[in-house]
């Protein structure tokens, strides 16, 4: 089968007179078949993601479930992508996820798609 994921990406920016937007939709093909969706509460240290056991770690859904605190992710000290509470972001990933938040434990939801 093809297309099985489908990413919805958009920016809209309007501020002092200035407006910038950008929108994208885009259906990939993947080659595994697992599918990972789970909370976790990520603590003040750097951790690992709890991900069930798949091939390669793909696309990645996150979501800081948090209403004060911020948390980064990325992969064991490469933490690129810092989420303030209630954010969220789509990325690949380039390895196993890591976690860490700021000030509190922050409960955050990860989906990954295997690659």
């Amino acid at each position: 089968m093809a297309n099985e994921l489908t990413i919805l990406a958009g920016i809209d920016y309007s501020k002092s007179g200035i407006r910038e937007w950008q929108y994208k939709t885009k259906t990939i093909t993947v080659s595994g078949a697992e599918i990972s969706r789970v909370i976790q509460s990520i603590g003040t240290s750097e951790e690992a993601v709890a991900i069930s056991d798949m091939g390669t770690q793909g696309y990645v859904y996150v979501e800081n479930l948090d209403s004060t605190n911020y948390v980064e992710i990325g992969t064991t000290g490469k933490l690129a992508v810092r989420l303030k509470a209630g954010e969220c972001a789509i990325f690949r990933t380039a390895g196993a996820l890591y976690a860490q938040a700021n000030t509190a434990a922050c409960r955050v939801l990860f989906i990954v798609v295997e690659d």
